[in-house]
């Protein structure tokens, strides 16, 4: 049986997060004032919404359908195993990443130099309803009715004409 609290020694290879450290680095990294739901991806140009847990406690009162076009965060070490000597205090290690750049990395460190993102600006535009879908089906005489990607005119899905 994997014991899961391992009575919060966060160098251990467990890894237990104390959340009041997720919600410092939630608070530390994500955009503030009317956007303080949303990050930006560290390593890449993601917007990104709060993990379940942070979301419960600290977006109560926020609506899941402001955040729901958002990918999720998920914490991330930047050093993966850290020596019990380093002064590195928890929070300087952890930063937000989207779920496709954390199994990118999977067990590497992260390069701060060359694997941080410019921040990203936000904008209402942003938080507005999803376009749709441009591409005409010929078959059912119809438009897709897939959301197009973020910044995109278009889903992912291949469209046969």
């Amino acid at each position: 049986m994997i014991n899961m609290f391992n009575g919060g020694h966060y160098n251990s290879p467990n890894k237990y997060i104390p959340i009041n450290v997720k919600e410092n680095v939630w608070r530390s990294s994500c955009y503030g004032g009317e956007y303080k739901y949303l990050t930006p991806c560290f390593t890449c140009e993601k917007i990104l919404r709060p993990p379940e847990l942070i979301k419960k406690r600290l977006f109560k009162n926020i609506l899941f359908k402001k955040m729901r076009n958002f990918p999720k965060a998920v914490f991330r070490s930047v050093i993966q195993n850290l020596h019990p000597n380093m002064n590195l205090t928890p929070e300087n290690n952890l930063v937000l990443i989207c779920q496709e750049c954390n199994s990118r990395l999977g067990s590497m460190n992260i390069n701060i130099n060359t694997d941080r993102a410019d921040i990203i600006m936000i904008s209402d535009e942003m938080i507005k309803k999803p376009k749709k879908c441009n591409h005409y089906i010929q078959k059912s005489n119809r438009f897709c009715q897939n959301n197009a990607m973020y910044n995109n005119y278009c889903c992912s899905h291949v469209h046969l004409h």
